[in-house]
């Protein structure tokens, strides 16, 4: 009699133990679907945050009062200054022009800035505030629209329609 509810109880424990193995791995693949449309959304707003400080007319107005529009990378930030790199000049030569970056700017950050020939002959931001604006990668909305603007045909503009 011992020997078969000994038996009984280990049918009993090993049956209970592979329906709470089966309930494990539902709710390991239901957590990994939890976890994959957090990864989309995440995702999204991450696309979201790349168009939010897009203003066309804002954006318009800084191409016509322009002199120079280009697009540059700051690398370092040191004392001295920053260390800043020319990636495109759309309006104008800024990259041939010795100017000074605001020490606001972010390090490993890449920018669209705005400069216009002042009334004494010197190159300066077109507005004091708004004419750097900060790029959230290739696929920043700011960026498209300038792309379109001076280079219909180049890559970053060719992003959006695929």
């Amino acid at each position: 009699m011992k020997k078969i509810f000994i038996v009984l109880i280990s049918l009993s424990l090993a049956l209970s133990l592979v329906g709470c193995g089966k309930k494990s791995a539902k709710s390991e693949k239901s957590n990994n679907a939890k976890v994959s449309s957090v990864a989309v959304e995440k995702e999204a707003d991450e696309e979201e945050i790349t168009t939010s400080n897009f203003d066309k007319e804002a954006v318009n107005e800084l191409i016509k009062n322009s002199d120079y529009i280009s697009r540059i990378r700051v690398s370092t930030s040191t004392a001295e200054g920053m260390n800043t790199s020319f990636l495109k000049d759309y309006k104008g030569d800024l990259s041939q022009i010795e100017i000074s970056f605001p020490k606001t700017l972010s390090p490993n950050k890449e920018y669209i800035v705005f400069y216009k020939d002042d009334e004494k002959g010197e190159v300066s931001p077109t507005e004091r505030d708004g004419s750097f604006i900060e790029l959230q990668g290739d696929k920043d909305s700011n960026l498209i629209y300038i792309e379109k603007q001076f280079d219909p045909n180049s890559y970053t503009s060719s992003l959006k329609s695929k």
